[in-house]
């Protein structure tokens, strides 16, 4: 007799067995195939996949949920208050991807439509690869619109903040893409309105994606949509002014605020502000500043905290000028190099301060002018007197450092001494002005930051420093006068002569013009001066010229052929902007010179010579023209001729450590007797 277990077993061996037919082994009751009831209840006349599909897509699906026209709804993954996102399939090319259609009850609000069609016609514009991209814009058997756009696999920022909150590499190199992706929109003339981390998705490879531009504004024309809508962007997330004024005066930098605050939350772990509700919310944006990242989290990077800072000012104008900029101190930060934005000082903020308290600051101001007045006169008379004594004389005075020498680079030398002589010589004969000179130890008489500690060890209102050497067998002197109080030169001048008393003489008369004293001393032609700091001569006032300029500068530095083809292209751009700007000419000249050295096809150095040529009669003191004119002499093997004009540079501007290392390798007369 057969035993149940060994009948049991004989059944189960004989469910498991593959299908005949179609070699399935799916069962369901009494060891039926299933795959086989399925086809024949479909009318299928094969039993492969092919069929099965076809026989399939022939099927009239009842619920125009499950099916927009081309595609096959599969699953429900987002809604909001405008829209429904589905998970859906392509029938034909059987992609996968993320269709967005309008909600029903939304079909008779004007609004709502033309804002869902901005929204697909904002992105659908759009060809960058971290914007979602838009595939097809439709309407559905009812005329609600919907469009299709890439389906991202790994979600949004908003879920994975959490992950990333451990990873704050990770974090800002997502966040220097998105940067780069809304300045390309903004590029472009659009601006999003509502970035927030439920707006930034992620691909199957955790690339992000910018999406849902349904707040979309066109920078360059205004809308029926920006006028009616009263729509804000998400509380949190938004700027300041786009939640108090009109919409039409938003610019860029509100995109930047969000970008900023997306980045605080990944780093944070919290937006910048919480409240019971959104108007709490907005309204603690507006009147407070953001709170210090490293307040929340004091193991993160200062420079994290600064760039976040920066984003998130109240200010608009103090934010960063571009989502481009943003995106560059990010990618700084990841690679090591110094940011460019920086904290705001006291001065700046206490400033910020009393423009939005006018009442309060004036009452401190004039409460501090009430107290020092009551100081003042409780000051005896003798103290005063002596005071305003010692300020009279102070106001007159100069000190003399030590000419530096260029030719035996001492300020020991016979004619270092004979130049710092004859100044004080010609001080003597002068009337009204106290010179001295100086005796302060262990400074550096051509270092910017000892010359504000030389000039208030003596006592004096002015510095006077300079160079010598001998040029064209007369002698080149070069003078700064400095400012003690801001350590900053107020004028510089060059002039060659025969003696160095006639220099120092014919000196005096700028000396005595700065110290407010008349002289009768005319100067000469021989002098060319510059009253102010030389580092402002050959600029514009055109802020997007200065901006080319200041970009080329950066690309030439990197010293690769590349970048010195995109720093040429800048320079030119600041040129077409401000054909007077001196300084992009110089450094136009210097990336041509660069240039020359590895592209014989182009007469580079005819360009080089005229660009500095150019420079050098627009502004006959600019140091870069020198330095310009220099490694052009340089890099063609006439190291004698360059000496010249890089001497002249670095008499122009001695605070220049690349100039002084370079004379000081270069000029020795034993270097001198080799060259040829």
């Amino acid at each position: 007799m057969i035993s149940p277990d060994a009948i049991k077993s004989v059944r189960a061996e004989k469910e498991s067995a593959p299908c005949p037919q179609c070699g399935s082994t799916s069962r369901v009751g009494r060891g039926l195939c299933l795959n086989c009831l399925l086809y024949r209840g479909l009318g299928a006349e094969t039993y492969d996949n092919d069929s099965l599909e076809s026989v399939l897509d022939e099927v009239d699906v009842r619920d125009a949920d499950w099916r927009l026209g081309n595609y096959q709804i599969l699953d429900e993954i987002g809604r909001g208050g405008m829209g429904v996102i589905y998970r859906a399939r392509q029938r034909h090319s059987r992609r996968i991807v993320a269709l967005k259609r309008i909600l029903a009850y939304h079909s008779d609000s004007r609004e709502t439509l033309v804002r869902f069609r901005r929204e697909a016609e904002a992105a659908a514009s759009l060809d960058h690869p971290n914007i979602l991209p838009i595939y097809e814009v439709g309407e559905s058997e009812d005329g609600l619109p919907f469009f299709s756009m890439k389906f991202a696999a790994g979600g949004s920022l908003l879920e994975s903040q959490t992950a990333l909150q451990k990873d704050p590499r990770r974090s800002v190199a997502l966040m220097a893409k998105v940067a780069r992706a809304v300045h390309y929109a903004h590029a472009q003339g659009i601006l999003h309105r509502d970035l927030k981390p439920g707006n930034i998705l992620l691909d199957g490879r955790g690339e992000p994606l910018v999406s849902d531009f349904g707040l979309a504004k066109w920078l360059d024309i205004s809308s029926d949509l920006t006028r009616t809508l009263t729509v804000f962007g998400t509380p949190g997330y938004i700027a300041p002014e786009q939640a108090n004024g009109p919409s039409a005066s938003l610019k860029p930098t509100a995109d930047i605020y969000s970008l900023g605050a997306i980045l605080f939350n990944l780093l944070a772990g919290r937006p910048p502000f919480l409240g019971v509700h959104a108007l709490s919310v907005i309204q603690q944006a507006a009147d407070k500043p953001a709170p210090k990242l490293r307040g929340l989290r004091p193991t993160l990077d200062r420079d994290l905290e600064t760039i976040c800072a920066r984003c998130l000012d109240r200010e608009p104008a103090a934010r960063y000028r571009s989502a481009g900029d943003l995106a560059e101190d990010l990618e700084r930060w990841l690679e090591g190099r110094p940011i460019i934005a920086r904290p705001v000082s006291p001065v700046v903020r206490t400033w910020r301060w009393s423009k939005r308290n006018p009442k309060l600051a004036g009452s401190l101001a004039a409460a501090v002018v009430l107290g020092a007045i009551g100081v003042t006169a409780a000051i005896s008379s003798s103290r005063l007197s002596s005071v305003v004594q010692n300020a009279e004389l102070a106001r007159h005075s100069v000190v003399v450092t030590p000419f530096e020498d260029l030719d035996d680079l001492s300020n020991t030398s016979p004619s270092s001494k004979a130049v710092t002589n004859a100044f004080a010589a010609a001080f003597t004969q002068t009337t009204g002005i106290r010179a001295s000179g100086s005796k302060t130890q262990n400074v550096d008489p051509w270092s910017v930051e000892d010359w504000k500690k030389i000039g208030e060890a003596a006592g004096s209102r002015f510095v006077l420093s300079g160079s010598v050497r001998q040029r064209e067998g007369k002698q080149r002197v070069a003078v700064h006068l400095i400012e003690t109080a801001s350590g900053s030169v107020v004028s510089t001048w060059l002039q060659d002569a025969d003696s160095l008393p006639e220099i120092a003489k014919t000196s005096i008369s700028k000396i005595s013009a700065a110290l407010g004293v008349s002289s009768a001393i005319t100067l000469p032609s021989s002098i060319i001066a510059f009253d102010g700091d030389v580092s402002a001569i050959g600029d514009t006032n055109n802020s997007v010229a200065r901006s080319y300029c200041d970009r080329g500068r950066e690309f030439f530095l990197r010293y690769n052929l590349a970048d010195v083809d995109r720093a040429i292209d800048s320079f030119h751009k600041a040129i077409e902007l401000d054909a007077n700007y001196a300084l992009a000419y110089a450094l136009l000249g210097s990336a041509c010179q660069a240039r020359a050295q590895t592209d014989n096809s182009r007469d580079w150095r005819s360009e080089a010579d005229r660009a500095t040529t150019t420079a050098l009669r627009l502004a006959p003191m600019l140091p870069e023209v020198y330095r310009a004119r220099a490694g052009t002499l340089r890099r063609y093997g006439q190291l004698r001729a360059a000496l010249d004009p890089c001497l002249t540079a670095y008499q122009l501007r001695s605070d220049r450590s690349d100039s002084r290392r370079w004379i000081r390798t270069n000029r020795s007369a034993r270097f001198s007797n080799r060259l040829v």
